[in-house]
């Protein structure tokens, strides 16, 4: 006999897995199909994998294709793609799921984490390529724009005026962030855009806003080198 279940998850998942267990108690060869379709399902599978039920993958393109094959509509609904899934799963168009190890559910953890960070960093770094030929246009002629350089002395001196006020301190505050990588002439070059720049003169709160945007997205930069450096201790 066959019979389509229906449950909701979460509520009922934990009874359904119980009557699949009872299946098996009584005899019946269980086995589960399932779409790998986002993360709905990754629960529920977990929950069968525990409880000892082989679980089969059916590709979301298949199931997709073979919907005109079944009942000659290509339109889908929840009841038809259960049917759809199983049927595939008989005629031998499916492949055990293969669990994702530790190591891979880390890394893969890790990238989403880097994400957190990246996403804002990119959208800082163009709030900055926007402000910066307004105010310095000269400056990103020595000083790549998401450089910690760059990131360093805008959080620390928010605008050509105050950098030129402070710019012996100012010079040793580049060689630090630079560690070195900076030439001497490209050092002297952001000091004297900082007081010949045709920049708009930028008032106090122009000057806060890039000095916290620069400081922001210094921190940003900070965690991403962070997590990429645990991500290729993963990938060791």
């Amino acid at each position: 006999s066959k019979a389509i279940v229906r449950f909701e998850h979460p509520a009922e998942t934990r009874a359904f897995v119980d009557v699949c267990v009872r299946l098996r108690e009584a005899g019946a060869s269980v086995e589960v199909a399932m779409e790998a379709t986002g993360t709905y399902g990754d629960a529920l599978r977990a929950q069968l994998l525990a409880s000892g039920f082989p679980v089969f993958q059916v590709n979301a393109k298949r199931c997709h294709d073979a919907a005109m094959v079944l009942d000659g509509v290509p339109s889908s609904h929840d009841r038809k793609s259960a049917v759809l899934i199983a049927w595939l799963h008989v005629q031998g168009i499916s492949r055990l799921w293969r669990v994702a190890t530790d190591a891979e559910r880390s890394a893969r953890a890790a990238l989403s984490r880097r994400e957190l960070y990246a996403d804002p960093f990119g959208r800082n770094k163009g709030r900055l390529e926007a402000l910066l030929p307004r105010h310095w246009p000269e400056l990103p002629n020595y000083l790549d724009l998401d450089s910690v350089s760059m990131l360093t002395i805008l959080s620390t001196y928010s605008s050509p005026a105050q950098l030129h006020v402070h710019r012996d301190v100012a010079t040793k505050v580049l060689r630090t962030a630079g560690r070195g990588a900076l030439t001497a002439q490209k050092v002297a070059g952001v000091i004297a855009s900082a007081a010949t720049t045709l920049g708009e003169k930028m008032t106090k709160d122009e000057e806060l806003l890039l000095r916290e945007l620069a400081a922001q997205t210094l921190d940003l930069r900070r965690s991403i080198e962070r997590v990429d450096a645990e991500i290729g201790e993963i990938v060791k």
